[in-house]
C-alpha cells in the first residue's frame, strides 16, 4: 500500500483499484428498482459499528459525472458456485500479499459520487488480470446473470455494438439510445457501462423485500386514522409483545405514502401505516385472528363487526353470525367512551 495516491475520479482508468466506501446493497435505490430507499425501509441498514457501508478495495470499471462503477474485491470465496460470479486475480502483486483476491463480477456496484472528488488509488491491475475480468463479463452476460436479476444492475460490455445488436435479435426495441422489452430498459451509459433498469411497482418491491408481511399502501387521499383504530393498533402491539413477536405498529394522522420498515440482520421490524381506517383494521385483524387461532376466513366478518360496533363507516359489509359476534367479543378489544356514553350513565355517575 506504499504507492497509495489520491486521484480524482474523473482521472481514474478502468482497471485502477481504489479504496471506496460502498453502501450496503439494501441502502441503494438500485436494490429497490429505482424507488426511494426510505419508501421501503425507515432507516439505513448499519453494521455493528453503526456504518451504512463498508470501505473496501474495488476495481474501477467506469464512471460518469455523478457515478462510479466498480467491481468490489474480496479475499473470500465459499464454493465452486462463486467461480461463476468471481474472478481470481493472479498477476497483480500489490493485491496478493499473503492472501487471495477475487473480483466480484455479477455484483458490480454503483457508488453515487461527484467525479471531481478524490479517492485513494492503491494499485492498477496487471493487464492479464484486467483482461480476465473483462472476458468474464462476456460470460456473465451470455449466461443471463445480468438480464435475469430482480434488481436494477450494471455490467461492463466489451463490444457495445455487438451487444445491442443481440438485444434487438432477442426482441428489445430501440428507443432513443436505450433498449426496452417488457418492464426492462437497458440504458447505454458512459464508457463501457450498461445498466438494466426494471420498472416494478412499489407494492411488488415491498412484497419482494418483506415477503412475510401484511401491509396496506396509502392511496392519494390522506384520510386521518380514527382514535379507535389507534387503540386497535395498540391492542395488536400488546398481543405481539405478549407473544414475543418482533413487529411494531404505528398509526397517526401524518402518514407517509407507503409502508415503513426497519430491517435488521435476522429480523425485520415493520411499521404498518395504512391509508384509511378500513385498511388498518384489516391489517391488525389479520394478526389478531391468528393470535386467537381464529380461521382467516373470518377476517371480513371481523372487520365488519369492528366497524359496526365502533361506529365507523362500514366498508363492504358482511353478514355476521351470532357465534362469530360472541367470538370477537371474547377478544376483549379496547372500547373508547364518548360523551354520549357518559350521558347515558349520568344518573349512575351522580350517585
Amino acid at each position: 500500500m506504499s504507492n497509495v495516491v489520491r486521484t480524482k475520479i474523473k482521472d481514474l482508468n478502468v482497471g485502477d483499484v481504489v479504496l471506496v466506501t460502498i453502501p450496503f446493497e439494501e441502502n441503494t435505490s438500485d436494490y429497490y428498482n429505482g424507488h426511494n430507499v426510505f419508501d421501503i425501509i425507515s432507516s439505513r441498514i448499519r453494521n455493528r459499528d453503526g456504518l451504512p457501508g463498508k470501505t473496501r478495495p474495488a476495481v474501477v470499471m467506469g464512471s460518469d459525472p455523478s457515478n462510479l462503477y466498480v467491481a468490489p474485491l474480496t479475499t473470500q470465496t465459499s464454493s465452486d458456485h462463486d467461480t461463476l460470479h468471481q474472478v481470481e486475480l493472479h498477476y497483480t502483486p500489490e493485491l496478493l500479499v499473503d492472501t487471495h483476491s477475487f473480483a466480484e463480477i455479477t455484483s458490480m456496484r454503483r457508488v453515487i459520487i461527484d467525479n471531481e472528488k478524490s479517492l485513494r488509488k492503491i494499485a492498477t491491475l496487471n493487464e492479464k488480470d484486467l483482461e480476465n475480468i473483462k472476458a468474464h463479463y462476456d460470460v456473465v452476460q451470455h449466461k443471463g446473470f445480468v438480464a435475469h436479476n430482480e434488481i436494477n444492475n450494471h455490467t461492463y460490455v466489451n463490444d457495445k455494438e455487438s451487444f445491442f445488436n443481440q438485444l434487438e435479435e432477442h426482441g428489445y426495441e430501440k428507443i432513443g439510445n436505450d433498449y426496452k422489452k417488457g418492464n426492462i430498459t437497458v440504458v447505454d451509459k458512459q464508457g463501457n457501462i450498461v445498466t438494466y433498469e426494471r420498472e416494478v411497482p412499489l407494492i411488488d418491491v415491498l412484497h419482494r423485500t418483506h415477503p412475510n408481511t401484511h401491509f396496506t399502501l396509502r392511496t392519494g387521499d390522506r384520510q386521518p386514522v380514527s382514535a379507535i383504530v389507534d387503540a386497535l393498533v395498540e391492542d395488536t402491539r400488546t398481543v405481539l409483545d405478549e407473544k414475543g413477536v418482533g413487529l411494531s405498529f404505528d398509526s397517526t394522522t401524518h402518514l407517509p405514502n407507503s409502508l415503513d420498515a426497519m430491517t435488521k440482520r435476522g429480523r425485520t421490524n415493520i411499521l404498518i401505516k395504512a391509508g384509511n381506517d378500513h385498511g388498518a383494521i384489516r391489517e391488525c385483524g389479520n394478526i389478531l385472528l391468528a393470535s386467537q387461532r381464529i380461521h382467516p376466513d373470518k377476517l371480513d366478518s371481523f372487520v365488519t363487526w369492528f366497524e359496526e360496533t365502533r361506529g365507523l363507516e362500514v366498508v363492504n359489509p358482511q353478514q355476521i353470525s351470532q357465534e362469530d359476534k360472541n367470538l370477537f367479543e371474547k377478544m376483549d378489544l379496547t372500547i373508547i367512551l364518548t360523551p354520549s356514553d357518559l350521558l347515558d350513565h349520568e344518573d349512575e355517575l351522580s350517585q
